[in-house]
């Protein structure tokens, strides 16, 4: 697709599962049950995506998914699976590599969205994009780094705090 200067790719991540209840929230389990499969732990079978946007100029992603920094016990409770779905193979088959991409819009840091952010490199983590300039909104800047009880699971520093040490991490302000 086109958009102006902009070529946009739909890129999938990975797949993984949650709770069907904590996805759908107040909508009872037997008018959503219909729409999708639940596995025997009340699992929803999910997608991460990242959004490529290419001009001359810029590389864009906008969220990262899931990465692939997890340990065996939560990659089997998140029962996430990057393969066939890895990210620099993916952008490789557009001739781009993790150094082309110039920067990263982060809509929330949930892990779902930013685990792709960083990686392990001999047990260090580290930033996956090198030469990207990581974006994120000041308001879930203050709330991933000071969650509540209830959002603690979902925002993983690990995907960020090297990004902020390095200066890689643009925090937006809102203006209004």
């Amino acid at each position: 697709m086109q958009i102006g200067a902009y070529n946009l790719r739909s890129i999938i991540t990975s797949t993984f599962a949650l709770d069907g209840g904590a996805m759908f929230g107040v909508v009872p389990k037997t008018m959503w049950s219909k729409q999708t499969e639940v596995d025997e732990h009340n699992r929803i079978k999910m997608v991460t995506r990242t959004l490529l946007l290419e001009s001359k100029d810029r590389k864009i992603l906008i969220d990262t998914g899931n990465g692939d920094k997890w340990d065996s016990r939560k990659k089997k409770i998140f029962k996430i699976e990057t393969n066939p779905y890895v990210l620099t193979q993916s952008l490789a088959a557009y001739d781009l590599k993790v150094e082309d991409i110039t920067d990263i819009i982060c809509t929330h840091l949930h892990f779902d969205h930013v685990g792709g952010n960083t990686r392990l490199e001999e047990g260090e983590v580290v930033p996956v994009f090198p030469k990207a300039t990581y974006w994120i909104q000041d308001e879930n800047w203050k709330l991933a780094n000071q969650p509540s009880e209830k959002d603690r699971a979902s925002y993983l520093s690990e995907n960020w705090a090297v990004l902020a040490e390095n200066n890689m991490l643009k925090i937006l302000r809102d203006e209004r």
